[in-house]
């Protein structure tokens, strides 16, 4: 009894999150707390006899999505009992995207019966660059509004007074990468002169007109702006 309690109490404190469901319904036996931590209402607290369908989607055609997704990674574990891995976007209910890396594995009982389902979350959003993360937001909004949540993201909105345009926005996101103009034109397909107007762009645009100090000020908890 005491190792068992150990396990739970291990499974429940993993930094990682994970969920074990039924496999013929789909409903949740078991969550851990960074399950709730990192996706906050859209996971409740308690999981317990819920599906995913059930859960609390604030964008429900990506909600839909999503759970069309997670139903035939559990039905491909179910049918051929074996362990399937996919890094996708999860859009929290704040809007923010996490990028995840998530594997399920069957456990199987007497008979070789699937009983249940694990899934393992690794998050993966601060392996991503700048310019990845980017490309994620991308894929839920619109330019305009991607570059604001990335700006947010990062916390580099406040070094700006006013947003900049794609391009320009392209331009910071490889200087914040500590790219030389030369690279950035080279890597943007832009004319020397052109990639020096959207850097005297920039320049207007962000606080005192100090470029690298809003690049250096870029956290680095949220998603990594190296190489």
């Amino acid at each position: 009894m005491q190792s068992h309690r150990e396990f739970i109490s291990l499974m429940e404190n993993l930094p990682q999150t994970l969920t074990f469901k039924v496999a013929d319904t789909g409903k949740y036996i078991f969550s851990n707390t960074a399950l709730q931590e990192k996706f906050g209402d859209l996971f409740p607290r308690d999981l317990v006899g819920l599906t995913v369908r059930d859960l609390n989607y604030a964008f429900p055609a990506w909600g839909g999505d999503y759970c069309r997704k997670t139903e035939a990674f559990d039905f491909r574990v179910r049918e051929e009992k074996v362990t399937v891995t996919d890094k996708r976007a999860m859009r929290l209910n704040n809007g923010a995207i996490v990028y995840e890396e998530m594997t399920k594995f069957p456990v199987l009982g007497i008979g070789n019966d699937v009983l249940g389902i694990v899934t393992y979350g690794q998050d993966l959003t601060q392996t991503l660059s700048c310019t990845e993360l980017y490309r994620q937001y991308q894929c839920f909004y619109n330019n305009q509004e991607a570059i604001r949540r990335v700006l947010t993201h990062i916390d580099a909105d406040a070094s700006f007074t006013l947003q900049p345009t794609e391009a320009q926005f392209e331009v910071f996101l490889e200087k914040a990468q500590g790219r030389t103009s030369k690279e950035i034109a080279q890597r943007l397909s832009l004319s020397p002169r052109a990639g020096e107007c959207h850097l005297a762009a920039l320049r207007d645009k962000v606080i005192g007109g100090d470029l690298h100090r809003a690049t250096s000020l870029i956290k680095q908890g949220g998603a990594s702006c190296e190489n």
